[in-house]
């Protein structure tokens, strides 16, 4: 049986935090550089596909084998993404971090509504990741991994990517609790 998409986000938050070179507390551990820096400068999912550590957590997420085909390049799109977030920020999901705060008339959202729109309409694997990384860059490389993992799995989920979405564009909107129930995992 496979992991949950929650199952799937923990495990790929303990895969980005053994690759840091930090334990969150402010002490150095030696973490992996430069798998880090080579899933950086990873210009395409395939790039990054090719990358060990991307190896790694493909079985740390529990793909299986025989439809490796399929979830390779989703293991090789989390980790590329995961590679430039610096700062784990548990305070909230990565939708509500780059939207509007609801009933907040004269605040704007940190990602433009165009800007969303884009990412939100994204479904080629390297459209996917220029997005989500344009998106941790402008939340200044500081995220909620586990949410952005798992909101990266569920984006390329085949049977979820649209449901997904559509709580997405609600959360962005300070609009979470109104958007459709999610269908069980």
């Amino acid at each position: 049986m496979s992991k949950t998409f929650d199952e799937q986000a923990d495990a790929a938050w303990t895969w980005w935090a053994s690759l840091q070179p930090h334990d969150g507390n402010g002490r150095s551990v030696p973490g992996d550089r430069a798998a880090v820096a080579r899933l950086k400068r990873a210009s395409s999912v395939l790039d990054a596909a090719a990358e060990p550590e991307t190896a790694k957590l493909f079985r740390k997420l529990e793909f299986q084998r025989h439809a490796a085909d399929r979830d390779l390049w989703r293991a090789a799109l989390v980790a590329a993404v995961l590679a430039h977030v610096r700062k784990d920020d548990k305070s909230q999901g990565i939708a509500a971090a780059i939207g509007s705060p609801r009933g907040a008339a004269d605040a704007t959202a940190l990602v433009s509504p165009l800007r969303f729109k884009r990412l939100v309409a994204a479904r080629e694997p390297d459209e996917l990741l220029i997005a989500f990384r344009r998106l941790v860059a402008q939340l200044g490389n500081t995220a909620n991994v586990k949410d952005l993992a798992r909101q990266l799995l569920l984006f390329t989920s085949d049977h979820q990517g649209d449901i997904a979405r559509t709580r997405f564009a609600f959360a962005y909107h300070g609009a979470a609790s109104f958007a459709p129930e999610a269908p069980a995992t």
